[in-house]
């Protein structure tokens, strides 16, 4: 599976609206939810500035710091800016 059909899966799990079978939302909290929705948008409006491996990285570490280390909204470690 190419990265752009990955980004815009682990997106869906992100905002956690509009799952398809077998997808499940990812455990973070709604201020997490808008701001990696937000990052991921912005990712996504210049793919030509990062490729869709880039995005894809970058997305997944920050869900992951989201969902280990807790609620980046109050750490300011979102990339959400």
């Amino acid at each position: 599976m190419s990265p752009k059909p990955k980004f815009d899966a682990l997106r869906r799990r992100v905002v956690g609206t509009d799952l398809e079978d077998g997808e499940q939302a990812r455990d973070l909290c709604d201020a997490d939810r808008e701001a990696l929705d937000e990052y991921a948008r912005r990712l996504a409006l210049a793919p030509e500035d990062r490729g869709y491996y880039c995005q894809l990285k970058l997305l997944r570490r920050c869900v992951r710091m989201a969902e280990h280390v807790g609620p980046l909204v109050e750490t300011g470690h979102s990339g959400a800016r």
